[in-house]
């Protein structure tokens, strides 16, 4: 993975939207964002790779990276498993209204 990649990567992450005391609307922007990077991100990788190559390098990116079934994110790609954003903020603070 190269250091664009990681980028990109870690902007999905952060954009996860399912973060508890979020409006519906601040979700909906973080799902949009999230969706916005995760193709200039399948797109860099086909370019780098070729399409089938590409897709599946993505494939397994996301499968490293996307939020297990307890709701934290899995440690290996940005190395702690605290919660979506690597913290365990207080509830409200700092909340998003839209």
């Amino acid at each position: 993975m190269n250091s664009t990649e990681y980028v990109l990567l870690k902007a999905i992450i952060f954009c996860y939207p399912a973060v508890q005391n979020l409006s519906e609307k601040a979700q909906k922007l973080l799902r949009k964002q999230q969706e916005t990077y995760a193709l200039i991100l399948l797109r860099h990788l086909q370019a780098r790779h070729g399409d089938i190559a590409g897709a599946k390098q993505y494939s397994d990116q996301q499968k490293r990276a996307i939020p297990s079934t307890s709701g934290r994110m899995e440690s290996n790609i940005i190395g702690y498993s605290k919660g979506p954003c690597g913290i365990d903020a207080p509830k409200n603070e700092g909340r998003y209204q839209g």
